[in-house]
Formats: structure tokens, sequence, C-alpha cells
């Protein structure tokens, strides 16, 4: 499969958005995954997912036992935009706000501040006295050894799209986002993760080793081709055209109602004294339930439909089924859980066991397709 760049921009450099629709999309996100996979072997799913969050503007927390691939990913994606700055930053235990945020610096010649801008921020550009980061990708890896102080850092530009030196405030591109790595089988010179961070990943995919037919391809792979990512992984689109095109799929596919509602029900079974959690978990499978201490938050359901739709476009549809909604349900909903500390000691109920019971449990109409399709009746 030889390499071609997805794009809505012409010749002379006009952007055309007519020019998407639902295959578009997926030709799109196939692409994307191609590149990927030049510099990562394997994963399909992972790949499918981190295009997914840039489609949609979302941040992602890949969680791995090191060696397979979680930087390699972060790297892939900073080559597969055009007109896209990539910035990846290791973190570690004596990491400031100041050291990827900025600073401001005391000018001896001019006696005032200038500001000296980290690697979160980067290069900028001021537009009616507005100062705008030109970083649109920001990969934090082994977030997990930061210090709280440094990843409360994270918070107001994962969220609200801004961060702060001094009275300054610069506000983060259109396009932004945060894909970090966790190592989760260290504990020395790690901290955990606040709630209030992890509730503003998007999604935490979890990966495993390689089946074997990918490790025999890894193995017959040089490793200076894994090492050089920038010269395998190469332009899937631009960022005219990723604009566009998050632009499109929050506008144009269609959740329906029934969607939304199901979405609701899913999330409300994971809070602990909601009706949902009774009648859904509690009735049905008491131990899973005495294993929730709390449940999501709303950013949850925001995350469900906005991922949702983009796997409804990359599957040709401009509609939302439940197979998109369940398909995202491990990834969306356990990192945002919290498990009672027996529960957490003891192992014996895992967040994928109480997932699992919910998705089982919560009624949905997968035939009925006048439920989903507006050309069909769906509200």
């Amino acid at each position: 499969m030889e390499s071609k760049i997805i794009t809505i921009v012409d010749a002379e450099g006009a952007p055309h958005p007519e020019k998407i629709d639902v295959g578009f999309i997926a030709e799109l996100e196939n692409e994307t995954v191609h590149q990927i996979g030049k510099a990562l072997v394997g994963y399909d799913d992972l790949k499918r997912l981190s295009a997914r969050c840039l489609f949609t503007n979302s941040n992602e927390l890949i969680v791995s036992v090191p060696g397979l691939g979680k930087t390699v990913c972060i790297m892939a994606l900073g080559e597969v935009i055009g007109g896209a700055t990539a910035v990846t930053k290791q973190f570690v235990s004596d990491l400031m706000p100041s050291d990827i945020i900025g600073s401001q610096v005391y000018n001896e010649e001019t006696g005032k501040y200038d500001m000296d801008f980290g690697p979160l921020v980067g290069d900028v550009e001021i537009l009616d006295g507005v100062i705008y980061s030109l970083v649109h990708i920001f990969g934090a890896d082994e977030i997990n050894r930061a210090n709280p102080k440094m990843q409360s850092a994270l918070l107001g530009a994962m969220q609200e799209k801004r961060v702060s030196i001094g009275k300054n405030v610069i506000r983060m591109p259109a396009l932004f986002s945060v894909v970090a790595t966790r190592n989760p089988i260290e504990n020395e010179g790690t901290y955990e993760l606040p709630e209030a961070q992890l509730d503003r990943f998007a999604v935490e995919k979890l990966i495993t080793y390689l089946p074997r037919t990918d490790r025999i391809k890894l193995a017959k792979t040089p490793a200076t081709r894994l090492a050089d990512v920038h010269k395998q992984a190469k332009l899937a689109t631009d960022l005219p055209t990723v604009l566009a095109v998050q632009k499109w799929i929050h506008e144009e596919v269609y959740m329906s109602d029934a969607l939304i509602q199901y979405i609701i029900d899913l999330t409300a079974a994971t809070r602990p004294g909601s009706d949902e959690f009774e009648k859904y978990l509690r009735s049905k499978n008491p131990a899973e339930a005495e294993a929730v201490a709390w449940g999501v938050s709303e950013r949850a359901v925001q995350s469900f439909q906005k991922l949702a739709q983009a796997g409804a476009a990359a599957n040709k549809r401009k509609f939302v089924i439940p197979n998109d909604v369940r398909a995202l349900a491990d990834d969306v909903l356990k990192h945002r859980m919290l498990q009672t500390p027996i529960a957490k000691a003891t192992g014996e109920v895992s967040k994928a066991q109480i997932v699992k019971a919910i998705v089982d449990n919560v009624p949905v109409n997968e035939d009925d397709m006048s439920l989903y399709d507006p050309s069909l009746g769906a509200k």
C-alpha cells in the first residue's frame, strides 16, 4: 500500500470541506493507521483509537509494561499530520510546572520580565492581542513519574485549553491533544494520577503483549527502522483537513435520543446510589456492585458521544449504533471508576469485570435501526 495524503486542500492551497463524507473519513483513518503502522508493529485497535482521538480533539492515556511501543505510537502520531507541531517530554519526579509551561525571566537590558515558553507552549503567535500556542500534540511520556504539582499543571491545558504564565494567558490551538503513557508495574519514584486528571483523558488504552505472528514480524524488523520513527511514518493528512473533519464529525454524524439514553444508563450504572446502579448492577451482580466506591463523571458521556461518532464515520455510517458505544466501554469507563479499598487490595473483582457486568446488563435494542438511523425516522 503506497502512501498518500488524504486532504481537502487543493493544489492552490484552498480548502474544500465539502469533500468530506464518511468514505473520506474511513480512508483518512485507514491511511493514518497505515502510516503509524510503519513505525509500530501490531496494535491496530490502539492505532485506530489514537486516530479517532485526534479527529475528535480528545486526550488519550496509553498504559503498558515497558517496551511495547507506547512512546513510538506518540512519536508516530506527531509525524502524520502536516502543519501540526508535536512535542514529547519525558516526565521525571523533579520536573516542575515551569519546566513544561514556561516562566517569566527578568531582562536586565529592558528592566522587564520576558516570557520563556516551555515545550507545552512552544512557539506562539499573537492574534488580536491573544497569545496562542502552536503545539498541537503534546506527548507526556511516563506521566506517572511526575509529582502532583507537575501533573496538575496539565489540567488547564487538557480541559480548558489554556495555561498561564504570571498574568499572561496562553490559549492552546484548535487542534490540541495530550497523549500520555503510564507504566503500571513500577511503584518506586512514581505517583498516582489524580482522579481530576484521569477524568480529562477521554480514554485509557491498556495494551498487552503482541500475538505470536506480530512478535515474529517485529523480530524481523531492523532495529534502526524502529528507532527512526520520523523516517518511517509519513504524512497521512494535514492540519486544515483534521480541523474540518473534527467539525464534520461533530455536526454531521447523528446520535439519536435512544443512543443518548443508552449512554446515560451505562454511565449512571457505575454510580453507587443511583437507580441505574441498583437496577443494572447490584440486583444482578452484587459482588461487582460491592467493589465500586465511586462512578464516572459526565465527561464519560461526552467521551462516549464524540468517539462513537468518529467510530460510526470510520465505519461509513452517518449515525451511531449501540456497537459503536459498547466498543468504547472499557476504554472510557475503567480509568474513571474508583474501587473500594478492599476490592483494590484483594483484586477479586477487577474494573474490567465491573464494566462487563454493566454492559451485559444495561438493555439496548440492537435490531431496530429505526431507533438510530434518521432516514428511518430516528429522533
